[in-house]
């Protein structure tokens, strides 16, 4: 670990050129096969203090994709992509065009265009499952639409490259199109420009609430504040809750808060994977953890045991939100919750809070989901002293 950070470092003090700074990476890499776990930590949104040109931040990617290729000695992977999207799908592959990553070309970045219509303009976040750019609908733009501009959120290589993730991704991101909420970010379509496979949503001006929580000098807000922002959250989850769907990556990277103050929840598209039984006979069941599609400072002890997902599991998730909100720390020291389990560890409780406040967030904090609030709905009820009619209404 330490030569992986001495490099880094290295590079952002200028000590290293980008060729040396990856000579060293290789060397790290060839030394020890855990360094390539390590990267991928890198680029997870919880590390956003970790700041790397994008063109840095692309040539990692395509060396984890190489590494993880590699690794699982993938040969031909069978990519399915939109109704449509390609008139010739290869014989006898059911629809499926084949995708040989050794043949794969150059990943596209910043300044690129995707399929001669969405020109990358600016790499806004990244994380374990992909990168997000701000980019320009050319469509949009040649129509003289007004906001032409889109988010673009392109899946790490890692992930494209396993069959049955991807077509489980599509029909999940096919879902979370129904989702019409105004605190949840409206997904456009799913689509692939060669090896990239790439959703498109809504562009949001703003930034995540990550940033907030890991600016040095925050040590929580007023709880009012706080729970403007866990209403927004609440809502989201709420009314996807009510449709089946649970997100299974909610943590502060993906949600955001506009400008002027909105919040919307982020990544249904990728990371929710839950379905009602027997409503749908197509859906596919993937578990996003095993592509490194969960993050465990935030999971449920029941997500990292791989237990079928639930509601309280993402109520978790926003229990950890609101208490950073609320403290300016993790209720666990950001461990994994299996870890705080065994050590027996137990949250303090925040300033500011009356007791059916804390006993609402103590229980919404439990290990154990059977003891966790029932839903958001009521979690955010007792925290807010009353019943929420704006809850209500929106579901």
């Amino acid at each position: 670990m330490a030569s992986l950070a001495q490099a880094i470092q290295g590079l952002q003090n200028g000590r290293l050129s980008p060729r040396e700074f990856f000579a060293q990476l290789d060397a790290a890499i060839a030394d020890d096969e855990s360094v390539t776990g390590q990267l991928r930590d890198l680029l997870s949104e919880e590390h956003t203090r970790v700041m790397l040109p994008p063109d840095v931040i692309t040539e990692l990617q395509r060396r984890i994709a190489h590494l993880t290729i590699s690794k699982a000695g993938l040969g031909d992977v069978q990519l399915q992509t939109r109704p449509g999207a390609h008139a010739h799908p290869t014989e006898g592959s059911g629809g499926f065009l084949p995708f040989r990553p050794e043949q794969s070309g150059r990943i596209k970045g910043v300044g690129d265009t995707l399929n001669n219509r969405f020109v990358l303009e600016e790499c806004i976040g990244f994380g374990g499952m992909g990168t997000v750019y701000k980019a320009l609908d050319l469509r949009k733009l040649e129509a003289s639409d007004r906001k032409p501009y889109i988010a673009i959120k392109v899946l790490n290589a890692q992930f494209s490259a396993h069959p049955q993730s991807l077509i489980a991704l599509q029909r999940e991101a096919k879902k979370a199109q129904t989702l019409a909420h105004p605190n949840i970010v409206t997904v456009y379509d799913f689509d692939r420009d060669g090896p990239m496979v790439y959703l498109t949503m809504e562009y949001l001006a703003g930034e995540p609430l990550s940033r907030l929580l890991r600016s040095p000098d925050f040590t929580g807000m007023p709880v009012d504040k706080a729970l403007h922002i866990v209403g927004g959250i609440a809502r989201a989850l709420a009314y996807a809750h009510e449709r089946g769907f649970v997100h299974c990556d909610l943590k502060p990277a993906n949600v955001f808060v506009t400008h002027r103050g909105d919040v919307k929840v982020i990544d249904f598209g990728i990371a929710r994977v839950f379905r009602k039984p027997d409503e749908d006979s197509e859906a596919t069941v993937f578990d996003a953890g095993s592509l490194g599609g969960l993050t465990p400072a935030y999971a449920s002890p029941e997500m990292i045991e791989h237990l079928v997902p639930d509601p309280r599991d993402d109520l978790y998730a926003l229990a950890c939100i609101t208490y950073e909100l609320l403290t300016g720390k993790h209720p666990f020291n950001r461990l994994a919750a299996t870890q705080a389990r065994s050590q027996g560890m137990k949250p303090e409780r925040p300033e500011g809070l009356h007791n059916r406040q804390w006993r609402a967030l103590r229980a919404a904090l439990a290990f154990d989901r059977n003891q966790r609030t029932p839903s958001v709905m009521r979690f955010y009820e007792d925290m807010t002293r009353k019943r929420s009619p704006m809850l209500a209404v929106s579901i």
